[in-house]
């Protein structure tokens, strides 16, 4: 059986290439289900990358050589893999994008800290399996064009094809073959890395002088007016959760602050916040997290609001 589908986040977990070892532990729940040892996966791009339009490029190619329940996979990490079980501290994104997401010492099983949160919980453990591979071919920010005769793989929403996919079984394989490339490497690396020299602190913000502020706050004053509070109250995110791009808050637990404030002095200084993004994201273009929020804000221009911000930076540079 021959498994397509398009990968609209690629971040290193889901699949996870690293250690030798290619797995698809997490998402992904019906073809981790139905999936069987000798059968093949290729997922490719989407049109919306932070790279750009890559549909029809393969991000990766594996055949499934080990499926084991989640939980046996738990123990094989602990035992054989410890590589693939997140560790939050490392300045080493390949250990904090670990896919051994789950602790099933404990019953039900605990999330451990990783780039996923409790609401992925019940669809990650609704695939019950994880798929392991020592034969794949890795691209990640690197896609390779699919032939023509292979287009019909491509999917057309999010979920995936299988059956469907049957005559391009053999094509499939054929010019994989003819590909003559390595296996177990990669040659590229996955699109949602998003520092060159990976720390999760970039992802978010330097807690001890946010512990410092936050003291120096009472639960009984706005942040942003100094005032008592009083009325309709919200709990803001510092940084402001619309600082990071989709891509980022789709895959990665960001644990923000939230410090309490007026529920009318928040909505003021929303147009501040929106023109502060919008100027700032072109200038940070060289970066990734700078790409992938600019794809978020190209991806909203249609709307009217985005259209003022957009037309009043523009004018003002």
């Amino acid at each position: 059986m021959l498994y397509s589908y398009i990968i609209k986040h690629d971040n290193g977990v889901a699949p996870n290439p690293f250690w030798g070892i290619c797995t698809l532990v997490i998402c992904k729940p019906t073809i981790r289900r139905s999936a069987q040892v000798g059968d093949w996966i290729v997922a490719t791009g989407s049109k919306n990358s932070p790279i750009g339009d890559i549909s029809g490029k393969a991000v990766y190619i594996m055949k499934i050589t080990k499926k084991m329940t989640m939980k046996e996979y738990d123990a094989y990490t602990k035992e054989y893999l410890p590589q693939k079980i997140p560790f939050f501290k490392s300045k080493d994104l390949r250990h904090i994008v670990g896919d051994s997401i789950y602790d099933f010492s404990y019953n039900p099983p605990e999330l451990r800290e990783s780039v996923h949160n409790e609401k992925n919980k019940k669809r990650d453990l609704s695939g019950k399996y994880a798929l392991l591979s020592d034969y794949f071919f890795y691209f990640g920010n690197k896609p390779i064009e699919l032939p023509d005769h292979l287009k019909n793989l491509l999917c057309k929403t999010q979920g995936h094809k299988s059956k469907s996919n049957t005559i391009l079984f053999n094509p499939f394989l054929d010019w994989v073959s003819s590909l003559n490339l390595k296996r177990n490497k990669l040659y590229g690396k996955p699109l949602g890395m998003f520092f060159k020299n990976a720390n999760i602190k970039d992802l978010g913000i330097n807690k001890r002088c946010m512990k410092k502020t936050l003291n120096k706050i009472s639960n009984k004053i706005c942040y942003l007016c100094g005032k008592k509070l009083g009325g309709e109250i919200d709990n803001d995110h510092v940084p402001p959760k619309q600082f990071y791009a989709k891509l980022i808050k789709d895959n990665v637990n960001l644990k923000l602050f939230k410090l309490p404030t007026h529920k009318s002095c928040n909505k003021s200084f929303q147009h501040d916040e929106d023109y502060f993004v919008h100027s700032l994201a072109p200038v940070a273009m060289h970066t990734q997290t700078g790409k992938a929020k600019w794809f978020d804000i190209v991806n909203q221009s249609k709307r009217p609001e985005s259209k003022k911000i957009i037309e009043k930076v523009y004018f003002a540079y």
